[in-house]
């Protein structure tokens, strides 16, 4: 459950990097999984509010996370209610694809919005 729909997965040595990429499932109106890693609580959740999805993500101290979102584009994720640049995090697009976010986190809590 954890790497399907809560989309973590280790992406180094003792969950040190992360990749978190979300699987929203449009059957549920809200999922949250929460993994104990050696490094400490990783967790997203997402759920359906109107017209928006939210989707809060969690890295444990001394790691760090890479958010991947299909069919979201980077400069239109606000995190935290802020624009990505404003809140200090630099959100790209994957080189493979034109709607792929991509997101470099540290660790810490967030939360992002965006549209179904």
């Amino acid at each position: 459950m954890a790497e399907n729909l809560g989309g973590i997965r280790s992406d180094g040595s003792s969950y040190g990097k992360l990749i978190m990429q979300r699987t929203f499932h449009p059957q549920l109106e809200y999922y949250h999984v929460r993994y104990n890693s050696i490094r400490g609580p990783t967790a997203t959740g997402w759920r359906f509010v109107g017209v928006r999805r939210e989707l809060t993500v969690e890295i444990p101290t001394n790691a760090a996370g890479t958010l991947k979102l299909v069919g979201v584009k980077a400069k239109e994720l606000p995190v935290d209610g802020k624009s990505l640049q404003a809140s200090g995090l630099a959100g790209t697009l994957s080189p493979d694809t034109t709607s792929t976010a991509v997101v470099p986190l540290l660790s810490g809590k967030y939360q992002f919005r965006m549209p179904k």
